[in-house]
């Protein structure tokens, strides 16, 4: 089997793996993919790309990934990706030119992967957004004839309301817990991704009518 079909890092492997654009793209968009749901300031890849233009120093770039790491701007999962594809990428070159070009590659479609990711989310804001205005205009008016009836009886239904707080911070604690299993699953997916895949996801969560049909034509077969 090709290694370059394989998408995320393997820690264990002994042989060094084919380092061409696909391999590339696939570790990328797994880094894309954990820069998704992990602490990842956009501006960090940025960052690193002008680093290694400007220095063209791999190892100095290593300790800058390390570095702000340790910061907490970058998650830990994120900067073990990154580097473990840099020094796989190390082993495939001849040279150190060719090293920092093909790191640069790299570096280039974590970005390109990572800002189709947060389009896809700015545009179904801005989209959200829209929806929500258009129905607060008849909303608004209402709000302001019923403020001066406002009084003591709905104070006291609030204050009814608002008891069992203790049952509340026991079900957040549940919820919490529930979180944390979601972000688990979705990190595991996530090392699951190849380029193609993810080009896919990307593809179904931007026309999700066309996801539904697709999922409902293969039941239908």
């Amino acid at each position: 089997m090709s290694s370059s079909s394989t998408p995320g890092s393997n820690p264990n492997a002994t042989s060094t793996p084919k380092m061409d654009d696909d391999f590339l793209l696939n570790r990328g968009a797994v880094v894309a993919c954990l820069a998704s749901l992990g602490r990842f300031e956009s501006t960090q890849i940025n960052n690193m790309l002008t680093f290694i233009q400007n220095n063209r120093n791999i190892k100095e770039l290593e300790l800058l990934i390390i570095r702000q790491a340790g910061r907490g701007v970058i998650d830990h999962q994120i900067r073990d990706e990154i580097v473990k594809t840099i020094l796989d990428i190390g082993k495939s070159c001849q040279n150190e030119d060719e090293r920092v070009e093909k790191v640069k590659k790299f570096l280039g479609y974590i970005k390109w992967l990572y800002e189709s990711l947060n389009v896809k989310k700015s545009n179904r804001g801005t989209a959200q957004q829209e929806q929500n205005a258009e129905g607060n205009r008849g909303t608004a008016q209402q709000e302001q004839n019923a403020e001066g009836n406002r009084g003591t009886a709905q104070q006291e239904q609030n204050a009814e309301g608002n008891r069992g707080t203790a049952q509340q911070e026991q079900n957040a604690e549940g919820t919490q817990d529930s979180e944390e299993k979601q972000l688990r699953k979705a990190t595991e997916e996530c090392y699951k991704l190849t380029f193609d895949t993810f080009v896919e996801k990307i593809i179904n969560q931007n026309d999700p009518e066309q996801s539904q049909a697709k999922a409902t034509q293969t039941g239908n077969g």
